[in-house]
């Protein structure tokens, strides 16, 4: 999750272009009003939230297509306060969603005006919430959607098996990584790559097979061990890739509780010039398997000039 402050914080979002994915959703400070439909808008977008991988919206921010344009100028703070955000969700998500946060941010000098980070959960033991129109929704490309009933039974399992997420982090860069390249060097200086699990759930998970996927045209170079290594094909599009696979199981590595990260692996990313100058972006993803859950999910490298970061937009499926 964003470590998100102050104003400052917040303008380095907006100054960054950091986009909108499936755990962050930008929205202007009007869609806080007390109207019925607003209220509404947040508890569904609120449940879509929880009943994915969780992730914070950010009120206070003006977007366009997915980019953050700037802060806006805040709600009233004795208008719009935490107390009644809360209340409004307790009323109307059912059940109710345990462990958000609500941050107020002052946006004016005076401190009247804030803007809101909400910091939602993964849902777990009482997945999935429910939205005020007696429907279900989900995260999917920046967008709440209604769940399908497999999609429900699949959160509901999520009090009786593990579920379990890979986190993509470039190290030492928690948004934009900058691209160099020694001299007249083909490939760019190493990028560093931290995957790491987790589970959201409350059942450990104690055995899984678990596979991280890199596009073929990058210069890929484990620097862990007791990874298998194969070159194959994503099933996103059936693109050739570079496909690193690890088998956890007890007792040769301890129980993944929730709440608790383990290392996969850490990679050396390098791109050519050659590619990049024909391409922007470049797939990466992983497939979990484990005794009672299953999933897969993918993002991409994506370069802008001399700066690289991952982004992951597809729900876990």
């Amino acid at each position: 999750m964003l470590k998100l402050e102050s104003i400052t914080d917040l303008q380095r979002l907006v100054d960054e272009k950091l986009s909108e994915s499936l755990t962050l959703d930008y929205k202007a400070s009007p869609s806080l009003a007390k109207d019925s439909k607003s209220r509404d808008e947040l508890a569904k977008d609120v449940s879509a939230f929880a009943n994915s991988a969780g992730g914070q919206i950010i009120y206070g921010i003006v977007e366009k297509k997915q980019i953050p344009l700037r802060v806006d100028e805040g709600s009233d703070r004795d208008d719009i306060t935490p107390e009644w955000i809360e209340q409004v969700l307790s009323s109307t998500v059912m059940p109710r969603i345990a462990g958000i946060v609500i941050k107020q941010i002052p946006i004016s000098d005076d401190g009247k005006r804030v803007a809101y980070v909400l910091t939602i959960p993964a849902a777990t033991s009482l997945a999935p919430h429910q939205a005020p129109d007696k429907k279900y929704f989900r995260r999917y490309n920046f967008e709440s959607i209604p769940m399908h009933d497999y999609e429900i039974r699949d959160v509901m399992n999520r009090a009786h098996a593990p579920d379990i997420r890979l986190v993509f982090d470039m190290r030492f860069h928690p948004n934009w990584c900058p691209v160099e390249f020694e001299g007249d060097s083909s490939w760019s200086n190493p990028l560093i790559i931290s995957v790491t699990r987790e589970n959201i759930a409350e059942e450990p998970c104690l055995y899984s097979v678990e596979r991280v996927f890199f596009d073929h045209a990058l210069n890929v170079s484990k620097t862990t061990a007791a990874v298998t290594f194969e070159e194959g094909h994503t099933t996103a599009n059936n693109t050739p890739a570079y496909v690193y696979t690890k088998n956890f199981n007890v007792p040769a590595f301890l129980p993944l509780f929730k709440g608790v990260r383990f290392t996969f692996g850490i990679f050396d990313v390098r791109i050519s010039r050659e590619h990049l100058g024909n391409r922007h972006s470049f797939l990466l993803g992983y497939m979990v398997n484990a005794p009672g859950f299953s999933a897969k999910r993918f993002g991409k490298f994506e370069f802008d000039g001399a700066r690289a970061r991952i982004v992951f937009t597809d729900p876990a499926i």
